[in-house]
């Protein structure tokens, strides 16, 4: 990667304010000349939803060649990152991510831009599993870039997780309320399993293997995580995770902060067992539509 004006940058930025700590950064860059190289290195923290600059502009003439990235998330909760370039008249998003406390993205010149998970092993995207004993699987984005996803009394909406990779105990889902549900009777999230994938077929039974009661979490906007304790998920099976809720003023909005995933399906759900649908009180059910209207949610996950 390589900038030659000297009006160009290279920056790290968060999408919102950390709660604890800031992410720390290390980078390192050769600048070049007609008369040689001379290599800089560059390390700080990042402020927030302020720009701060990985790399500097070079000399009049001059080039810089960035070599090495690595920046760490030191928060208790997950962070969304973005490099970008700034030329102070465009600013261009070069790379996008979800890190996880503890997480560490780090940028070579061979290799490009990687995730590592608080165990140092490499997360791999192309075959959704970790390099580690443990098996997790990666996370997932849904939706439409800045949009959202509102909830009814009547219906719900369901979001594709795959075939698992491994047995898990419990999920781990990070998402965005950008409006706070207000007179609410039930609010749920929940882990579902499906005998055949969304869309074949006119009828799918849902096995309901966990859910979280989040009729307090839903009730304040921002950055929500909630985990939700799940049995008898078997390597293989297609998951689901459904959000549900019944309120009598505002209901919740569900916001879509980062960059979506074209491939993945969000499903609105008709209701045909009454006029509510909870996931707590559903073990199997049965529902005859779909559609993909829904869309423009923001959700990743991990077993463990």
């Amino acid at each position: 990667m390589i900038i030659t004006n000297t009006n160009e940058v290279i920056e790290l930025i968060l999408s919102g304010n950390v709660v604890t700590s800031q992410a720390s950064f290390l980078s390192t860059y050769n600048e070049i000349s007609s008369s040689g190289m001379t290599p800089y290195e560059t390390n700080g923290v990042s402020n927030n939803t302020t720009a701060v600059t990985i790399m500097g502009s070079p000399s009049s003439g001059n080039q810089r060649q960035l070599r090495e990235v690595n920046i760490t998330n030191n928060d208790t909760a997950s962070i969304t990152l973005t490099i970008r370039y700034n030329d102070t008249t465009n600013i261009r998003t070069i790379y996008r991510v979800v890190l996880q406390p503890n997480e560490t993205l780090l940028y070579t010149q061979d290799s490009g831009w990687y995730v590592y998970d608080s165990s140092s092993m490499k997360k791999l995207s192309t075959t959704h599993v970790y390099q580690s004993a443990n098996l997790k699987m990666p996370d997932l984005f849904f939706g439409t870039t800045g949009g959202t996803t509102t909830l009814t009394n009547s219906n719900y909406a369901i979001i594709s997780l795959g075939k698992v990779d491994n047995s898990y105990t419990q999920i781990t889902l990070n998402y965005r309320i950008s409006t706070a549900a207000v007179g609410v009777t039930f609010a749920e999230l929940a882990i579902y399993r499906v005998a055949q994938p969304m869309g074949i077929g006119t009828q799918q039974a849902m096995y309901r293997l966990g859910f979280t009661d989040t009729s307090l979490i839903w009730t304040s906007i921002g950055a929500k995580t909630t985990s939700v304790t799940v049995s008898n998920v078997k390597k293989g099976d297609d998951l689901y995770v459904v959000l549900a809720s019944q309120v009598t003023t505002t209901q919740p909005i569900f916001y879509s902060a980062n960059a979506a995933d074209p491939t993945a399906s969000v499903l609105a759900g008709n209701n045909t067992v009454g006029t509510t649908y909870r996931p707590s009180l559903n073990e199997m059910y049965l529902f005859s539509t779909f559609s993909n209207a829904v869309g423009s949610i923001h959700i990743s996950w991990q077993g463990s």
